[in-house]
């Protein structure tokens, strides 16, 4: 005798998850069979049906939803589920294409022309949705009967599924009284639709009729096939409960979505090889699991800031290793990938564990340190720096050697040939290093006085999380072995800034002093003023008339003292070379581009609120955009949008913001909060 399920429970919560791990593991295999030649082309049908499926599912779900918590959020809710997951997997595709454009990232963002139909046909239901509720009121069904009508009038994949979405709506309006019917009453309805789907199989397989195809009334006859069938499949877990149990189907209905994406890319590389669907498909899993994980923090409530950090934090490496593995092998796009699951899974890892005794052990913290600190050394030392093809290091190594023999310092060239644009300040910090003769020392002492001030103000845990993050950063190893002085720069600004935050020194309690500090940072970099500029503003517009005046006045005066020397030195060489230092530090944007990056550090000082890893993210959000905003100007302008990983567009700026995110990051691992999240 067939067991069904109790009274009540026909699509319930589980089972609808069944239903959608079902139809996305149909779907994703059917699709790797269909790259392979000869396959039966009845497996079509079944690829189909699951869609339906999936669709009747995500109109029965959004309205069971709707019942109980109205429209509440419902536009953040579906852009935090929908379309940022689709942006994240778009760009994680760009390594895969044989040929990129920007206008095919364009319509990709907007869904002007979008690679993934489904996404958009999903996405128009939700607005459709929304709209029918919001302006409709007892004309909603009506309405959304209307949206399922123009899907007629679409391609064939959207007519064949125009109202696969509104069944599923039209099940969870009736959804009491279809939990009172019997078994008897399922099953006839199921059988019933067993049998319509399987009549128009037969229709559609008469000649005559198959001589429409591309035609309206063809996917018509589509439409009576896919939804009838859909119905007879959703309807067969309550006379087989067993099923519902699945821990598999359970699993994948979670991340159904998310397989739904990442499946496509993969499919091309089948290549006729039936051996590689079981790779494809269990390396499918293994990334829509990721990805699931991803979007669900992202969707969590308060947990926005710590996405983003973990995105930057993540997507700056994506950057480099995707800049320097596509040189070196042809299958660079699996590198990538790789290590962008390595980096999450760390940071996941971190957050589970970080009140675990051994985050707080200060054995655990020294062997952190000492490991990294070891490595760098190591890997300075490894390689020769003249034949180092960057030139950072030689542009301080070399001016502080003009200094000191008694010669104007912006005379020196790197040892590339270039010309160097240190500020004073930044010079007078590496003379310590030059007597070492090795100026990229200071990205090991600026590290680790980035970690202890992490330690002293947010404890061993979150101490241990910056050096273990530090380390499995691509970036940071990057910016070691060229000698970079960018990262140390910000790794002592991101220090200066939690310390001051810490300590709740701003404009109203320490006027002079941070006024004096801050012009001393800009005399490092000019970038310095945005990171000191979201942490400082709020408490500024708070210090009164006389400090908001006396302030930038202080500001401007120690910028123009610590250049004052070299002014009286050779005033003509500071200010009117071509190349003077000044012109080097601004070379990489307009003024229109410091514009839009004003208004939104003003943005992100008036939103961080006392929130300490707001305020890091945000930083770290406005150092990303820095040079993005400057790059974007400049591809638009020179026409050169598929030219980011030349010379001309110096992606280790976006390192800029590493520093930030990861304060951000280990201050949340530090939280109590952080366990739960």
């Amino acid at each position: 005798m067939i067991q069904t399920l109790p009274a009540g429970k026909i699509l319930s919560r589980e089972h609808t998850r069944c239903l959608q791990g079902l139809s996305i593991i149909v779907i994703m295999v059917l699709h790797f069979v269909m790259q392979t030649d000869g396959y039966p082309r009845f497996l079509n049908l079944p690829a189909s049906v699951g869609v339906a499926i999936f669709m009747f599912v995500s109109g029965f779900g959004l309205n069971e939803s709707y019942k109980a918590k109205g429209l509440n959020g419902f536009i953040i809710k579906k852009f935090k589920r929908i379309v940022i997951p689709f942006w994240i997997f778009l760009l994680l595709t760009i390594p895969f294409k044989e040929a990129f454009t920007p206008e095919w990232l364009f319509n990709n963002i907007f869904f002007i022309k979008c690679d993934l139909w489904f996404v958009t046909f999903l996405l128009r239901w939700y607005a459709a949705f929304w709209i029918a509720c919001r302006f409709c009121g007892r004309y909603k069904t009506a309405a959304l009967f209307l949206f399922g009508f123009i899907n007629l009038f679409m391609s064939q994949l959207e007519s064949e599924q125009a109202f696969s979405f509104f069944f599923g709506y039209m099940t969870s309006v009736k959804i009491d009284s279809i939990r009172h019917w019997d078994a008897r009453r399922i099953l006839t309805v199921a059988l019933s639709s067993l049998a319509l789907g399987m009549a128009f199989v037969l229709l559609k397989e008469i000649p005559y009729v198959h001589s429409f195809k591309g035609t309206q009334i063809y996917n018509i006859i589509l439409l009576f096939i896919k939804m009838p069938l859909g119905i007879f499949v959703i309807a067969l877990p309550y006379f087989f409960p067993g099923v519902i149990k699945s821990k598999i189907l359970g699993i994948t209905g979670l991340a159904t979505y998310e397989l739904f994406m990442v499946h496509t890319p993969f499919m091309a590389h089948i290549d006729n090889n039936t051996a590689l669907i079981p790779l494809y498909t269990a390396f499918s899993c293994i990334m829509a699991y990721y990805l699931y994980r991803f979007d669900k923090f992202i969707a969590k409530p308060g947990n926005g800031p710590l996405a983003a950090a973990t995105a930057i934090y993540s997507g700056v490496g994506y950057m480099t290793i995707c800049k320097y593995t596509m040189r070196a092998t042809d299958s660079f796009g699996y590198v990538i990938v790789t290590y962008l699951c390595v980096v999450l899974t760390l940071v996941y890892i971190l957050m589970r564990c970080n009140n675990r005794d051994f985050m707080r052990s200060p054995k655990t913290f020294y062997a952190a340190v000492t490991v990294m600190i070891t490595a760098m050394i190591a890997v300075q030392y490894h390689f020769d720096p003249m034949q180092i093809q960057v030139d950072r290091w030689s542009a301080i190594h070399n001016v502080i050697a003009y200094l000191m023999q008694g010669r104007f310092p912006y005379a020196a060239e790197t040892h590339l040939g270039g010309f160097a644009s240190p500020f004073p300040v930044w010079m007078i910090f590496h003379i310590p290093f030059y007597f070492l003769n090795n100026v990229g020392l200071s990205i090991i002492v600026a590290a680790v006085i980035f970690i202890y001030v992490m330690k002293r103000f947010y404890g061993t845990t979150a101490a241990t999380a910056t050096a273990i993050l530090m380390t499995a950063s691509i970036n940071l190893w990057y910016e070691v072995s060229v000698r970079s002085d960018m990262i140390t720069n910000f790794l002592l600004l991101a220090a200066f800034i939690i310390y001051i935050n810490k300590r709740n020194i701003d404009f109203t309690t320490r006027t002079f002093i941070i006024s004096v500090c801050c012009g001393l940072w800009l005399g490092t970099r000019l970038s310095t003023a945005f990171p000191l500029f979201v942490c400082l503003l709020p408490g500024y517009l708070r210090a009164g008339a006389k400090k908001m005046i006396t302030a930038p006045l202080t500001i401007i005066i120690t910028f123009i003292s610590v250049f004052l020397p070299l002014a009286v030195w050779n005033f003509d060489a500071l200010t009117g070379a071509e190349y003077n230092p000044f012109v080097l530090q601004t070379r990489q944007g307009t003024p229109v581009d410091s514009l839009i990056m004003l208004a939104v550090a003003t943005y992100f000082a008036l939103k961080w609120r006392g929130n300490d890893i707001r305020l890091y993210t945000f930083t770290a959000v406005t150092m990303t955009l820095l040079p993005a905003t400057a790059f974007v100007h400049s591809m638009y302008k020179y026409d050169t949008w598929t030219e980011i990983f030349n010379s001309m567009y110096d992606i280790t700026y976006f390192n800029m913001a590493l520093p930030f995110a990861i304060a951000a990051i280990a201050a949340a691992v530090s939280s109590e909060k952080a366990s739960s999240r």
